[in-house]
């Protein structure tokens, strides 16, 4: 049987204008039922939303479109189209704004795992920025939520600060101060902390314990720096912290020790700059009180072997004693065991934050004096000491 193409165009034609009356219908009650719930949304097009998708939105069937974009970049990611599946993201933002679960597994996404399959540092850090600037998309659309502004915190916290990867720290660091009028990714996610604390469902404890640890680390950004105002600034902004948590959590040992490493730090910074006020005119017992006060810090570093400001003020300490030792006691072989510790101290910051210059000519400046000794007899060469360190 032969069919006529104008029928069949004609068919088509009838059905498709018989679609469309159903969905012009269908919108009215779909519409009213939306905004009786709360749940209608507008200005959700955009511009290059595939056609394919195109009838299904007309007709209110969002969450259909939705899960179709959701797929499509869920494909693209396992094919290593990662800019289209950010593309796909964005719809999925227009059409649902205020999804936070998509905001948060997107911008977590592109921050961690798109990020890893980068090829270069550029590269992996435009990535981290994309989910970060996805996360603040999101708590712009969402400000009354916590979960995307703790999030969005902990991207610029744990992903630019404090990678574990030296080089990507410190490349991430600068970029980031270069591109936001040289302000540190601690003093930002710091502030993204502290927007999230003042929502309403704040998780109080884990969260001010996060604030903490962000305010800790701040500090000893500002202690590399030489920078003791702001040093002092932000250390007390972690102890308040602590003391908020000990109102209400008085009886957990981590809030203990948290209290128990501020008054530790306090302390001995402070016996510290007594015992160097005074060295010049009662040296004897000045270097008693920072052999005691080096003693302590020890016990601190058996607790947290890599905390950069337990490991520094050794080295400090370790410093005045050595040259004690040489010039007033006219001990090469003391000065020697001092000058081994600086050097293990200044090799292990300098090893992990390596965006420091100064602790790397720390380093080799410590090296060149342990090799010196060494060659005298007075203690074993660099290499020797360093790989026996674990625990000095």
């Amino acid at each position: 049987m032969k069919v006529d193409p104008k029928k069949t165009y004609l068919a088509y034609a009838i059905t498709a204008v018989l679609m469309f009356g159903v969905v012009g219908q269908l919108q009215g009650p779909i519409r009213w039922t939306r905004e009786a719930e709360g749940t209608a949304q507008e200005d959700v097009f955009a511009k290059d939303i595939p056609n394919q998708a195109f009838l299904l939105i007309l007709g209110g069937l969002r969450a259909i479109a939705i899960n179709y974009f959701w797929v499509r970049s869920m494909t693209a990611q396992e094919e290593g189209r990662y800019h289209e599946v950010m593309f796909n993201m964005n719809l999925i933002a227009q059409l649902q704004p205020h999804f936070s679960d998509a905001y948060i597994f997107n911008g977590w996404n592109a921050a961690y795992n798109i990020s890893h399959e980068a090829e270069d540092l550029e590269e992996k850090y435009g990535w981290v920025m994309i989910g970060y600037n996805y996360l603040r998309k999101g708590v712009r659309k969402n400000p009354h939520l916590y979960d995307i502004k703790f999030w969005t915190a902990w991207v610029l916290f744990d992903k630019i600060s404090q990678n574990m990867t030296p080089e990507h720290r410190a490349y991430f660091t600068k970029r980031y101060m270069e591109d936001h009028n040289g302000r540190h990714p601690l003093r930002d996610a710091g502030i993204w902390f502290e927007r999230a604390h003042k929502t309403p469902g704040a998780q109080l404890l884990a969260h001010r314990t996060m604030m903490t640890h962000v305010y800790v680390r701040l500090s000893e950004y500002y202690y590399l720096k030489g920078q003791r105002e702001k040093e002092e600034e932000v250390v007390l902004r972690a102890y308040q912290n602590v003391m908020e948590i000990m109102k209400e959590e008085a009886g957990r040992a981590s809030v203990t020790e948290l209290v128990r490493s501020w008054n530790l730090y306090n302390r001995l910074r402070a016996e510290k700059r007594a015992a160097l006020e005074i060295i010049n005119v009662k040296a004897a017992d000045a270097v008693e009180r920072l052999k005691k006060v080096l003693e302590e810090w020890d016990v601190e570093f058996k607790g947290n072997p890599f905390g950069l400001i337990v490991n520094l003020e050794r080295a400090k300490v370790s410093e005045v004693l050595a040259q004690d030792s040489l010039e007033r006691l006219n001990s090469p072989k003391l000065a020697a065991d001092y000058c081994v510790r600086a050097y293990i101290n200044y090799r292990r910051t300098a090893q992990r934050f390596v965006e420091f210059e100064e602790l790397i000519e720390k380093q080799r400046e410590y090296e060149k004096k342990v090799q010196k000794y060494s060659e005298e007899g007075h203690c074993s060469a660099p290499e020797q000491v360093w790989s026996a360190a674990q625990d000095i």
